[in-house]
């Protein structure tokens, strides 16, 4: 027997896919689409503006995806690296929706700033570091401002936070792999919030 989703399994809920340009990103907020959720779209390409990595998918193609299978998709332009924009996110959020149910993390966005294959064992002392420090900021601040900012908004119902690990053959990066935390859920518990893990996505998506 075919599996199918059940295309009201999420209805009603609301989810949030940081980096949903393209990618995994995109694909998490398809199948969400497809059970049904309201996914808020955040990313930094949209159709009247790049950003860095100058490609041609944009959060706004996602969100029509996302409605197209189901759901309710809707763009939000949001560059995760700078904190009022996340916090202007948060509040537009919990003014329209009341809560969210879901947020993944999954913002990456420097891939063109990593190189192919015949830069990745490049001696470290050898490489650009505002270019390596750049790519940190793009890889892991942007996951920390985010749930930072998002966790210490309270809300009534818990919320779920996805981040998604991977290996990495960056020199900048492969000490930085797992950060450390798995957060106790009492400490989230003011919060109303179950859990949080982080870890860099590498997921190809800004």
């Amino acid at each position: 027997m075919e599996w199918m989703p059940d295309p009201n399994a999420l209805r009603g809920r609301v989810a949030v896919v940081a980096g949903a340009t393209r990618g995994a990103g995109r694909g998490i907020a398809a199948a969400l689409g497809e059970v049904g959720a309201t996914v808020v779209c955040t990313g930094r390409s949209t159709r009247s503006h790049r950003s860095e990595y100058d490609r041609a998918e944009t959060i706004e193609e996602t969100a029509e995806l996302v409605t197209r299978l189901g759901g309710t998709g809707i763009p939000a332009p949001v560059d995760h690296l700078d904190p009022g924009q996340v916090r202007a996110l948060a509040d537009r959020l919990r003014a329209e929706h009341g809560r969210i149910h879901v947020l993944v993390n999954d913002i990456w966005g420097a891939e063109r700033l990593k190189g192919g294959p015949a830069q990745w064992n490049t001696p470290i002392w050898k490489l650009d570091l505002d270019v390596g420090l750049r790519i940190l900021r793009l890889a892991v601040d942007t996951h920390l401002i985010t749930s930072q900012i998002t966790v210490s908004y309270r809300q009534r119902s818990p919320w779920l936070f996805g981040f998604r690990p991977s290996p990495c053959p960056c020199p900048f990066l492969s000490d930085l792999l797992f950060l450390p935390c798995a957060v106790p859920s009492p400490q989230l518990a003011p919060q109303a919030t179950q859990s949080a893990a982080h870890s860099c996505s590498m997921i190809r998506s800004a």
